[in-house]
């Protein structure tokens, strides 16, 4: 309301109108409380829809609802939530983040280890050691899936070779292999689409190139397997391909300069 408008109403109320002004606030509020009440009715629906369609309501609602999670370690208790079945790692390494995630993720009915555990050209990242070290990282995930051997498949692959191996659909995958914008770009076009709606895609080091410098100097994700450049390594990736599809990325909020990004499939 305007001062204008302020002074006007308040004159009103001093000359004896006290009632039409109640009134018409009355109505105002009646207004206000109609209108929130459409936009809570509008959100309800948005969330069924995107939970798979009108049946089940709230209980397809909350299905679909991402807490805010702190960090990656979150993610195999947010699966169990859920109620996902199938998972998938791109970028195991030494299998400690599965590790975690199974043991937070009791019901997991499978999850497959994509790494082709293999030095690489024009890579120049912290994880692409020797390939002495390499065959280490593969004993060392070996040993951390032996608990969980019924459920663990393992593919010594590159990514884009092991997409097809894997069953459509699956519940969720995690992205953590090459961290160039090439690598990311590929790896998300090959596995969104085996997604399930309803499922989850997430990723670790949402950063770009210029940040991954400034923190290790030594580390540029910028050079892509082809040997050409592109500054958005992997965030510029992921918050490209979102945006064209139009859906919102999640990122943990206590991961130090590591932060997973996280999307629920419509």
């Amino acid at each position: 309301m305007s001062s204008t408008r302020k002074q006007q109403a308040g004159s009103h109320a001093h000359m004896g109108h006290g009632q039409p002004v109640l009134d018409q606030l009355r109505a105002i509020q009646k207004s206000i409380d109609e209108l929130k009440a459409s936009i809570l009715v509008s959100q309800t629906s948005k969330a069924v829809t995107l939970g798979g369609g009108s049946t089940g309501g709230a209980a397809q609602a909350a299905s679909t609802f991402l807490s805010p999670l702190m960090s990656r370690y979150d993610l195999g208790a947010e699966a169990e939530r859920h109620g996902y079945k199938t998972g998938v790692e791109l970028g195991v390494q030494t299998g400690a983040f599965a590790e975690y995630a199974l043991k937070t993720w009791p019901s997991c009915q499978k999850y497959y280890l994509v790494d082709i555990w293999k030095t690489q050209e024009n890579y120049v990242d912290g994880a692409n050691v020797p390939q002495e070290q390499q065959e280490q990282y593969l004993a060392d995930a070996k040993r951390r899936m032996q608990p969980f051997a019924a459920k663990a498949v393992f593919l010594r692959n590159f990514t884009s070779a092991a997409a097809p191996l894997i069953p459509d659909p699956v519940d969720f995958v995690y992205v953590d292999a090459r961290h160039d914008y090439c690598g990311v770009v590929e790896d998300l076009g090959l596995y969104w689409p085996k997604v399930r709606s309803g499922g989850m895609m997430a990723g670790h080091d949402f950063i770009d190139a210029a940040e991954m410098t400034k923190i290790n100097e030594k580390e540029h994700w910028e050079v892509c397997q082809d040997g050409t450049k592109h500054p958005g390594a992997v965030r510029g990736a992921v918050v490209e391909f979102f945006q064209r599809l139009g859906l919102a990325v999640h990122v943990t909020y206590r991961d130090g300069p590591w932060n997973s990004w996280i999307v629920i499939k419509p």
